[in-house]
């Protein structure tokens, strides 16, 4: 999926630390020119600079409206690449979509890496930035430390410093107002301000012996630095960032292609045997938390809403059993939009997931109608269940049909508009089309066959229930049954023949 395209983009350049600000001026005029001939561009504004750092620019691109042009937003940033790397081939390229609050980092993937050991942060830093490279969508890769930063260095011996009296503080306010400056007014010109700052000239403070020759006050007269300090050249980093109150390295990247889930899982799981060391914590921020945050935020909306549909429906129908029924329709509705999205080629975005909270609202409405019409027959016209629900099916076929294709038909000119922003709506609009379709006709099928099961099952309870209730047959136990002996006299019968009469024999 490809991110919304407004039509402008930023890009932050920065070149090799210790790159002169007319330097980097030149450069980029010649990379905005080139820029400008493209006709899909209309504006260039570039920030040389930016932050204090003269190695470092900062361009807002803007093009054309997406309308008018066949190219994407991705294309365009793939040539201002092309532009960038051919006039500065050493510079470091970032990337990004402007912020809904202008200034700072904009990036979508950020990464924070924190600790008290400026050496490790750096290196496990630029081991994240290495592995980011690696996975494929992840591009404009930036780790935000760059030392090798020239500066000079004052190194103040402090017990020769203590000997003459001469505390550090006034040592550091010295230097600070020879070589920077102190502001000493302001000069108005009408509505104009301009500061008035009082310094040495740039040929007393632009070599490190004239630094180190500059006079400190004392009690006791001006002592030159010379005397108590040395100044050298060194390296440091162009700035220092720190967060909750750490020394802090930024990984910055952006993503191109795919969604950003992909990437962050790809990267916990390429690290997910590695152990950071000892007091070395790293927190994802930018659009990653943004997401975090919004994924727990919906599940909890959606599970707000599947409890008080049940709870006003439960009202409407004094039951606790067809709520559930009705309430089948929800996960009819939600795999229907994930298909949707899925046949469309849509990642869960924001948009996606508000049009499956609406569903929640919409798709109901069908079990509703079938399960109203069905428990109005069972109560007033006396009718059985399969009865009722039997006929439901066509009585409310024909308003199921006719609401579902008003929502179907209202939703696609969103789905199908292309316009500025159609990135965030589109999403939204094709999940409650497909969820809607899905849960239309599953719902005639589904609703009615666990409506019937759960009323078998009210019947079953409910009879479980009365026997309960009007007594529990005795157990009986062989030991508790009394014994009676029986007893039988059988008397035999002989009948003579008649040709033998009694009291005579034969001979």
């Amino acid at each position: 999926t490809s991110a919304e395209d407004r039509g402008q983009f930023n890009v932050e350049i920065e070149l090799p630390a210790g790159t002169r600000i007319e330097e980097m001026q030149c450069l980029s005029l010649e990379g905005e020119r080139e820029m400008l001939e493209d006709p899909d561009f209309v504006t260039v504004y570039a920030r040389a600079g930016s932050g204090g750092r003269s190695n470092f620019v900062i361009w807002r691109v803007v093009a054309v409206p997406k309308t008018e042009r066949e190219a994407d937003q991705d294309e365009l940033k793939e040539r201002v690449r092309d532009i960038v790397r051919r006039h500065m081939p050493t510079a470091e390229i970032s990337i990004s979509d402007p912020g809904i609050v202008e200034g700072g980092a904009t990036q979508p993937i950020q990464i924070y890496v924190s600790g008290d050991d400026l050496d490790q942060i750096a290196s496990t830093a630029n081991h994240f930035g290495d592995v980011l490279r690696g996975i494929p969508g992840a591009v404009d890769v930036d780790v935000q430390y760059s030392p090798g930063s020239p500066e000079l260095e004052l190194h103040v011996d402090r017990d020769r410093a203590t000997q003459r009296g001469i505390p550090l503080a006034l040592v550091a306010s010295t230097v600070r107002a020879s070589v920077e400056g102190e502001l000493a007014g302001l000069y108005r010109d009408g509505d104009d301000q301009i500061d008035i700052r009082v310094r040495l000239r740039e040929a007393d403070r632009d070599s490190a012996p004239l630094i180190a020759n500059l006079r400190v006050p004392t009690a006791g007269g001006f002592v030159p630095l010379s005397d108590f300090a040395s100044a050298t050249r060194g390296e440091g980093p162009s700035e220092i960032q720190r967060f909750d109150r750490q020394r802090t390295v930024v990984v910055l990247a952006s993503r191109e292609g795919r969604p950003l889930g992909d990437i962050v899982n790809e990267f916990e799981a390429a690290i997910h045997d590695e152990t950071l060391p000892e007091g070395l914590t790293y927190l994802w921020r930018g659009e990653v938390e943004m997401m975090n945050e919004s994924n727990e935020n919906m599940l909890i909306a959606i599970g707000l809403g599947i409890l008080f549909i049940y709870l006003v429906l439960a009202s409407q129908f004094e039951s606790f059993l067809h709520p559930i029924t009705i309430m089948m329709a929800l996960p009819l509705a939600i795999v229907g939009a994930i298909v949707a999205l899925f046949l469309n080629g849509s990642s869960i975005s924001m948009g996606a997931s508000i049009g499956m909270i609406l569903l929640m609202g919409l798709v109901t409405k069908n079990g509703i109608l079938l399960i109203d019409h069905a428990v109005t027959r069972v109560r007033e016209s006396g009718m059985t269940p399969r009865e009722a629900i039997l006929d439901a099916g066509p009585s409310r076929l024909r308003p199921i049909l006719m609401t579902s294709a008003a929502m179907v038909l209202g939703m696609l000119p969103t789905a199908l508009n292309t316009g500025q922003g159609s990135e965030f709506r589109s999403p939204m609009a094709i999940g409650v089309i497909g969820g809607v379709i899905s849960s239309t006709f599953l719902t005639l099928l589904v609703v009615p066959v666990f409506y019937l099961f759960m009323e078998g099952l009210k019947s079953v309870s409910a009879d479980i229930l009365v026997r309960w209730v009007l007594g529990r047959p005795r157990e009986v136990r062989v030991d508790d049954v009394p014994t009676t002996t029986t007893t039988t006299t059988t008397t035999t019968t002989t009948e003579l023949p008649p040709e033998v009469a009694p009291g005579t024999a034969e001979e």
